[in-house]
């Protein structure tokens, strides 16, 4: 199974989703094993054309062919070295890409950048070893040892989380149990919404 998804949503759910699997396996037969193969990037798959099985994605779909279940709500804050001295102002940021998300386009107009990374897990080195800030999404950066949250969450930044997959291919038995399993991850954090993938 191919799953697409930000590099913070893959590294989080990639960390629950084996386990989330083989909870399932404890049937009389057990059901084949999954190699779940993790997309990640901030380009946007095309699931209506099958880039990718299911996808985590940050808006609803639009697309005709593509099924939806809200999964969470996903807000963002600015992290720095936990005992670190900095301040919002002024602002020395760490940032990951070039304005290729909606956290790097807010870093970018508010305050100084003192390091560009092309990968977001660069950030978490320069962030331990006080470099500077960044944002991140809450979830990945109050769970991250060493790191503190400064402030509140960045309104204008928070969005649904959404979990994608083809109308056609949803009921397939590998596609359903990853899906399930997925949604049961979204569930023990406590972000389940009740909306319903039909």
């Amino acid at each position: 199974m191919r799953v697409a998804a930000g590099f913070w949503s893959a590294r989080f759910h990639g960390e629950r989703l084996p386990p989330a699997l083989a909870a399932t396996d404890d049937a009389p037969v057990p059901a084949p094993r999954i190699a779940i193969e993790w997309i990640s990037g901030a380009a946007r798959l095309d699931i209506a054309g099958r880039d990718a099985h299911v996808g985590l994605r940050n808006s609803r779909p639009e697309e005709a062919a593509l099924a939806a279940r809200r999964l969470a709500r996903v807000e963002f804050a600015v992290y720095r070295a936990r005992d670190s001295e900095r301040r919002r102002e002024p602002a020395a940021w760490i940032v990951a890409g070039e304005g290729s998300t909606p956290s790097a386009r807010w870093m970018e107009r508010d305050g100084d950048i003192v390091a560009r990374v092309s990968n977001p897990a660069l950030l978490l080195p320069l962030l331990h070893t006080d470099v500077g800030m960044t944002v991140l999404p809450t979830f990945a950066g109050d769970a991250e040892g060493g790191l503190e949250r400064l402030g509140d969450p960045i309104d204008e930044l928070a969005h649904e989380q959404w979990l994608v997959a083809h109308a056609d291919d949803r009921r397939l038995p590998a596609a359903r149990r990853t899906i399930d399993a997925l949604v049961r991850i979204a569930a023990g954090a406590g972000t389940l919404s009740a909306a319903v993938m039909r």
